[in-house]
């Protein structure tokens, strides 16, 4: 029978696989209660799948990272305001990575975050780089929730990166009569020499 346990703030399920092997699932759950329905709920799905009763997932997870990102792209990011841009980022990002030739099986937690992680060292700023673990996350959650892929998003377990907040140098309120001030004292002897606009001069 399924369980379920918590490690380091995340809640995993202990359950077997459609061949009948124990595994240890990662899962997004809140609390102990969620992580049981989620246990419940996949312990069902891979009877059915022993039984015969649902579809195995394919050995290779769905395909390979590549096939799952242009899949995204085709079917679910097309049409939105930002596809283009979308689209431009991972190709040139992801698509051209080291990962995208890979089983989805294969993509872990580990190999996206060493990604990434170079990344943020040759070129590309900490929001950028949440950029491209956006697209892989909603890619993995989007084939999940449609059916294509039946495992884990390996994306949860990487953390997003920190961006620097942007100050702003604004005067403070006590601040603008002074400035205002002294901004008047410079510029009022040139005002004194200038005759008034549409006056007569001399």
């Amino acid at each position: 029978m399924a369980s379920v346990f918590e490690r380091d703030g995340r809640w995993y399920l202990r359950i077997k696989d459609p061949f009948g092997r124990w595994t240890k699932v990662p899962t997004e759950a809140r609390t102990k209660t969620q992580a049981r329905h989620l246990a419940v709920e996949m312990e069902r799905r891979h009877e059915r799948q022993r039984l015969g009763l649902e579809p195995l997932t394919p050995a290779d997870g769905g395909g390979t990272l590549t096939e799952l990102l242009k899949w995204w792209l085709t079917t679910v990011s097309v049409g939105s305001p930002s596809h283009e841009w979308s689209e431009r980022t991972v190709t040139k990002h992801l698509l051209s990575s080291e990962l995208a030739s890979l089983p989805l099986v294969a993509v872990s937690a580990e190999r996206i975050e060493a990604l990434l992680h170079r990344k943020s060292q040759e070129e590309l700023s900490p929001q950028t780089v949440n950029h491209l673990r956006a697209f892989l996350s909603r890619a993995f959650n989007s084939a999940r929730r449609m059916g294509r892929y039946h495992g884990t998003n390996p994306v949860a377990l990487v953390k997003k990166r920190r961006v620097p907040k942007v100050v702003r140098d604004i005067l403070k309120p006590e601040e603008i009569g002074p400035v205002s001030g002294r901004a008047h004292t410079a510029v009022a002897p040139a005002l004194r020499h200038r005759p008034l606009h549409g006056a007569p001069e001399g």
